[in-house]
């Protein structure tokens, strides 16, 4: 299979960075009006000034380098803005499947045994249910981006998809 390059949304990107600006906004509105003597009100509207801007900036960077996955014959790659390029091989990888959180819908994948790396992080994720995942804010819906890596995994290692039930 050809190689399939999918970026992330920069419009969701720049919504994150609309809802930054409204935290600044309302921050620098409480900061103004709030009673100085009330430190639970001052704390909150600096933490919220602190995290608008933060908001903001992620939006922005986001906007202008969104993350990539590449799905591959051999496995796939997430390069996500602020982090280094990380390579997944589908042998290493069981099953994909969606992963859910509230409103955050994720596709996620276990890894087969024996195949998990054992960093902490890895471990805590597989606790949540899921041993890893292909990030959010694609430009495809979360449904049509597993039945994409299914397709990938499944010819990759069809092994995993043979029936394990004994012919009638």
């Amino acid at each position: 299979m050809d190689k399939t390059v999918i970026e992330g949304s920069r419009a969701k990107s720049a919504g994150i960075a609309v809802l930054g600006l409204i935290f600044v906004a309302v921050s620098w509105q409480m900061i103004g009006h709030v009673d100085p003597n009330n430190l639970k009100l001052v704390l909150a509207s600096w933490a919220g000034l602190v995290m608008g801007v933060l908001g903001f900036l992620v939006g922005v960077l986001r906007a202008i380098k969104p993350a990539r996955l590449t799905l591959g014959a051999e496995g796939f790659a997430l390069e996500q803005s602020f982090r280094p390029r990380v390579f997944y091989r589908w042998d290493a990888i069981a099953r994909l499947f969606i992963w859910q959180h509230r409103s955050v819908r994720l596709v996620a994948f276990d890894y087969l045994p024996g195949r998990q790396p054992t960093d902490v992080m890895t471990s805590w994720a597989a606790n949540l249910g899921a041993a890893g995942n292909m990030g959010p804010n694609w430009r495809m819906k979360t449904d049509d981006l597993l039945v994409l890596a299914v397709r990938y995994h499944r010819a990759a290692m069809p092994q995993l998809y043979e029936s394990t039930a004994p012919a009638p």
